[in-house]
């Protein structure tokens, strides 16, 4: 049954991928590089019959100079391609070590990432025209192969032969692809044997060791002489011309070979792999082409009759009349063998490349999405077929002019398109090396570092280009104008510049400038990659290392002696605070309160001030917070820095007047979402209806005379500008709605099993607003879907379903509309939670519910650590940091977390560093973050140690993915349930982000504690919990494709974290305040139980240089701090 690459289970497309990498990348890395999959090499042996029109030293001059050309290239593309990690082919390395293809998206280069040059560096239309440039030139290659194999196989039918050629090809690459594999490294080694053995034969005919013993050494040079004259024009410039004339079979025998950074790129550790793939490039270069049209000139005259016969077959390979010539009988039908499988092997390599530069482009939405679709086999059969489509053209070698016209027209048209692509990227190249030079990037830290930089660059381009325009010159000579051969030469050009120019009107892309080249996202991080596998056997066969997740215990872990957890479980007896002063932590206390209503009225009682600090005789005065108020003593113990809360009350007070200003402009708005008409009518909610959250406030807004749905009012979403940290970070409002209302639509177009209220429109605060199509009139509409029609032939990202305009005048605030959820159809769980929850009946039906809900969610695995966002068009791309509230209140308090809103991570490491970074940022910029020496000391020691400890909680396994979409912020205060407790609504979508899927874990907050709350009974009573929700979880997800290769592989991986301890690792890790608490009472017993309170001290030296320093400035802090307050 088809699927879709980005739906695709893992084990529909690893098995075959596991022996393509186990096999073919042997063969590459252990031949020296010379069997690249994408270069058949067969005009090393057929083509250069151009030998007769240039001579052999203008034949070894060509093939010399092409070949410097392709080396400057691919020094270029060699340090491009060990920089950037690109969006195209990811390969996740799950628990089984099989490479999983998932969504055809890329940890590093494939095929599909040399577009990606030409985008990043350059401009998106030239990465589009890239894109097509190279799927044009594998997919003709096909025809030119096969017309190939008919002019060899001269006693069958042509026709025969093209339809059994282009039949083997097609089925092949339909078929599971290790049958592809296994064909290439046969056929891989067959050429290797072929050309080693040509190379001894040539040797031996030169030096007279053949039947007829004739010496011939370089005679051929002397007479008739190295060049040839053209086209009878006699002299240098006849010998030049006919020099000149060889570039083209020059070329086509090295296009593709620069793909072998493809290969390389998929092996263990690309960083090593390409550099050591570029430089053989060059001895390949030098042994096979140099060499090889070397001997070819010593072994056969340039005016042979056979070889200018013009029969058009095997038999004018200059090696198989050469061989005869020498009186060898059997070798001349053993090399036309070999030349035949070289011909398939090759137009069978480019079928492949070709579609799955298809799937590229489908998957970055430069084409049709069904090109993105595979079968079981994990094979992308309508890319296969596109890809295949070209082949046929191999039947115009049955026209008049025979196989060889068809093959040296179809040559020129593949020709041309390698070179263009060429020239392409080693502009790519310099664009780039001008970006480093501009933005201070110094090259020479970089994995690779091109030689002859970026001068070789600039001879890659101008010499690519100089063969392109000059490919087709014998037609512009007198009396040999052919317009079929013109076509032949030129069309490649045209067919490069009008993608360009169409995508370029379309999309209005534009250059990229080189102070704003992105130089580091995506680039690689050689520390995160897997070890190596070793070869156990002599010809290079390598034994897969078992790693299995769910072996990696504590127990079974080996420990170096000097680990850091070494460290720990010898020294770690210490003594931080004593557990009376242990705060609970709760990340959504203020939303709880607020949804049950306790707090509106409290007023805390005064409590003694720290010892030191004279306390005033006032200390039981309140001051308003936003949900009741709080007295000094209060202030003076409170963890958090209070004095931006004090300010909260009259800030809403402003902002809440602000709103009711501008009542009727919101009315106007919803009016335009909805498609009201003049006599259905919006009524805003009165004050006391207004529902004020921890982060947004949500006004109803009541329709009198709704005709087209049932409902009568709908949630008008405002994000709370004070809450978010617009006054220190500007445009967090902005981001915070973007992401959200991301997450809404990510969740309607692939989730839909997830119940979330139906949303009706958006607005930015730039002015940019979305309405559903069906709420707008039918010319919009049809403009619309014509647009989008367009959009999903030409545009790399496909606009979500709301149609995108610009309100003129109304208001200068972001919103979201969504339904009201009414209480007739549900209610808040957090009202029956503290009565009903020991329910078993009601807690399974949740926990089902729950456990579906976040298996829906993580059931697409997402290439990269972020959250989903929306641009001014209205397309979702995963390109924003992964929002989480704590990361909004840090810069709310101005504590910045150095954290970009563009910055996505490709590893799991990368994410928990900066996590843990945040930690240290609020310790050096929060003014009450420590409150004595001692506190100090030990927060700066659990920092320290929570980084040496990332090795033990995280599995390595799984650094780069899966990555799941997970909703941060899900609890009972945002959750609507019916009177069975199956669940009716998720409402709040803010914090929603792709997460690692080792952060998959039970809700904390299911035993009614705060998640540093559990200790003594309440810890078993939540162990107990927890294993019933991870039973329910398990048993559902059983019910779920195994789109991991496991039926209940996400269960798996909750449990080993609950048994290892990362539940409390990852909650630290999300917890600026609750780090300490949960450090202490949970992941320090796991090494040791005892204290020792020296070592915090020690330790916290390690945290950073300056600790004792930062220390002692906190204190001064803390007592202005006080002051202040």
């Amino acid at each position: 049954m088809p699927v879709n690459y980005e739906e695709a289970s893992p084990t529909q497309l690893s098995s075959s991928n596991t022996r393509i990498h186990n096999t073919e990348k042997q063969v590459i890395e252990h031949n020296g590089e010379v069997v690249q999959s994408a270069s058949g090499n067969l005009d090393a042996i057929y083509g250069v019959g151009a030998l007769a029109n240039a001579g052999p030293l203008g034949l070894l001059l060509a093939f010399t100079i092409v070949g410097g050309i392709l080396w400057c290239v691919m020094e270029s593309i060699g340090e491009l391609s060990t920089l950037v990690s690109f969006n195209g082919l990811l390969q996740l390395e799950y628990h089984t070590r099989s490479y999983e293809t998932q969504s055809y998206r890329q940890q590093f280069p494939t095929a599909g990432s040399f577009p990606h040059f030409a985008t990043r560096f350059i401009d998106p239309a030239l990465g589009f025209t890239l894109a097509i440039s190279y799927r044009y030139c594998y997919t003709i290659a096909i025809a030119s192969e096969v017309s190939a194999a008919a002019i060899i196989v001269t006693n069958i039918t042509p026709a025969l032969v093209i339809t059994i050629g282009l039949a083997a090809i097609f089925f092949i690459n339909m078929m599971n692809v290790r049958f592809y594999g296994e064909a290439e490294v046969i056929t891989a080694s067959i050429k290797v044997i072929c050309f080693v053995g040509l190379i001894i034969v040539s040797l031996v005919i030169t030096l007279g060791g053949a039947p007829n013993h004739d010496r011939i050494d370089f005679r051929y040079w002397k007479n008739p002489g190295p060049f040839t004259d053209y086209n009878g024009i006699t002299g240098s410039t006849g010998h030049f011309l006919a020099f000149f004339s060889a570039f083209t079979n020059a070329s086509f025998s090295y296009i593709g070979i620069e793909t072998v950074v493809v290969a390389a790129a998929e092996t263990t550790n690309p960083h090593k792999s390409i550099p050591k793939a570029v430089r053989c490039v060059t001895y390949r270069i030098l042994f096979f082409y140099v060499v090889g049209t070397l001997l070819i000139g010593m072994i056969i005259s340039s005016s042979d009759p056979a070889l200018v016969s013009g029969s058009g077959n095997a038999n004018s390979s200059p090696f198989v009349i050469a061989i005869k010539n020498s009186g060898i009988k059997i070798l001349p039908s053993i090399v036309n063998a070999c030349i035949l499988t070289s011909a398939w092997s090759a137009g069978n390599s480019y079928c492949y490349i070709g579609a799955r530069m298809i799937v590229a482009m489908a998957v970055d939405r430069q084409a049709p999405q069904f090109f993105s679709k595979v079968n079981r086999y994990g094979v992308p059969y309508y890319a296969v077929i596109a890809s295949f489509a070209f082949g046929p053209l191999a039947y115009l070698s049955l026209g008049s002019g025979g196989a060889s016209q068809a093959f040296t027209w179809l040559l020129n048209l593949s020709t041309v398109a390698g070179l263009l692509s060429w020239m392409t990227l080693c502009v790519c190249f310099i664009q780039y090396n001008r970006a480093c030079k501009v933005q201070g990037i110094n090259r020479n830290h970089l994995p690779m570092k091109g030689r002859f930089q970026p001068y070789a660059a600039y001879v890659g381009a101008i010499g690519s280009a100089i063969i392109v325009l000059f490919s087709g010159f014998g037609v512009f000579l007198k009396g040999k104008w052919s317009t079929a051969d013109f076509i032949a030469n030129y069309i490649g050009i045209v067919i490069y510049i009008v993608p360009f120019v169409l995508w370029k009107i379309i999309k209005r892309t534009k250059f990229v400038r080189s102070p704003e080249t992105d130089l580091f996202s995506g680039r690689f991080d050689p520390s995160n990659l897997p070890p190596e596998l070793i070869p156990t056997t002599w010809w290079g066969n390598r034994s897969l290392t078992k790693l299995s997740l769910f072996t990696d215990t504590p127990s079974e872990r080996k420990i170096d002696p000097a680990s850091p957890a070494t460290v720990l479980q010898s020294l770690m007896q210490w003594n931080y605070k004593q557990t009376s002063t242990i705060k609970s932590y709760s990340p959504y206390s203020d939303v709880m309160a607020t949804m049950n209503d306790k707090n509106d009225q409290a007023t805390l009682e005064s409590e003694s001030a720290l010892p030191g600090f004279e306390q005033p005789s006032n200390v039981s005065v309140t001051l308003p917070l936003l949900y009741g108020k709080m007295t000094l003593g209060e202030a003076l113990d409170e963890e958090d820095n209070v004095l931006l809360p004090l300010s909260y009350s009259s800030q809403r007070e402003d902002f809440f007047f602000w709103i009711y200003e501008h009542r009727e402009d919101f009315k106007a708005l919803v009016s335009l979402h909805l498609s009201l008409a003049k006599s259905e009518t919006c009524r805003f909610g009165e004050f006391k209806e207004w529902k004020h959250g921890s982060f947004n406030v949500c006004i109803p807004i009541y329709i009198d005379n709704w005709r087209k749905y049932p409902r009568k009012r709908v949630l008008l979403r405002l994000p709370l500008p004070y809450k978010v940290g617009e006054s220190t970070c500007p445009g967090n409002p902005d981001e915070k709605l973007r992401t959200e209302a991301a997450a809404f639509i990510w969740i309607q177009e692939n989730c839909s099993d997830v119940p979330i209220p139906f949303l009706w429109g958006f607005g930015f605060p730039g002015g940019q607003s979305f309405t559903k199509p069906e709420n707008t009139s039918w010319t919009t509409r049809t403009a619309w879907h014509i647009q989008r029609a367009l959009s999903w032939f030409f545009t790399p990202a496909l606009p979500c379903r709301y149609i995108s305009h610009t309100r003129q005048g109304i208001l200068g605030h972001g919103y979201l509309i969504k339904d009201y959820i009414e209480t007739t159809d549900a209610q808040l769980l957090s009202e029956s939670w503290d009565e009903l929850r020991h329910d078993r009946d009601l807690r399974s039906n949740f926990f089902k519910d729950l456990s579906h809900t976040m298996l829906t969610l993580s059931q697409l695995p997402l290439p990269r650590i972020g959250s989903w966002t929306i641009d001014e068009r209205g397309v979702l791309m995963l390109t924003n940091r992964p929002l989480a509230h704590h990361f909004h209140s840090l810069e709310n308090e101005g504590i910045l977390t150095n954290i970009p809103r563009h910055l996505t991570y490709t590893t799991t490491d990368a994410y928990y560093t900066d996590l843990l970074a945040c930690h240290d940022s609020r310790i050096r910029n929060q003014p009450n973050s420590i409150i004595s020496e001692e506190d100090g000391f030990s927060q700066m020691a659990n920092l320290f140690t929570m980084r040496g400890l990332r090795s033990y909680f995280t599995s390595r396994d799984l650094r780069h993915g899966p990555f799941v979409f997970n909703l941060t912020d899900l609890h009972r205060g945002n959750i609507f349930v019916d009177s069975n407790w199956h669940i009716k609504y998720i409402i709040d979508l803010e914090w929603a982000c792709s997460h690692p899927i080792e952060m998959l874990a039970p809700p904390y907050w299911i035993t009614n504690r705060g998640v540093d709350e559990y200790k003594g009974e309440e810890l078993q009573k939540f162990e107990s919990a927890c294993q019933e929700f991870m039973d329910i979880f398990e048993e559902e997800e059983k019910s779920f494709p195994p789109v991991y290769g496991s039926a209940v592989y996400r269960a798996d991986i909750m449990r080993r974290g609950w048994k290892i301890g990362n539940f409390w690792y990852f909650h630290a890790l999300k917890s600026p305040k609750g780090l300490f608490n949960l450090f202490v009472q949970h992941i320090q017993p796991i090494f040791e139980p005892r204290r020792d309170t020296r070592f915090a001290k020690m330790i916290s030296a390690y945290w950073a240089p300056d600790a004792q320093e930062v220390v002692a400035a906190k204190l001064l802090d803390k007592k202005k701090y006080e002051q202040e307050l």
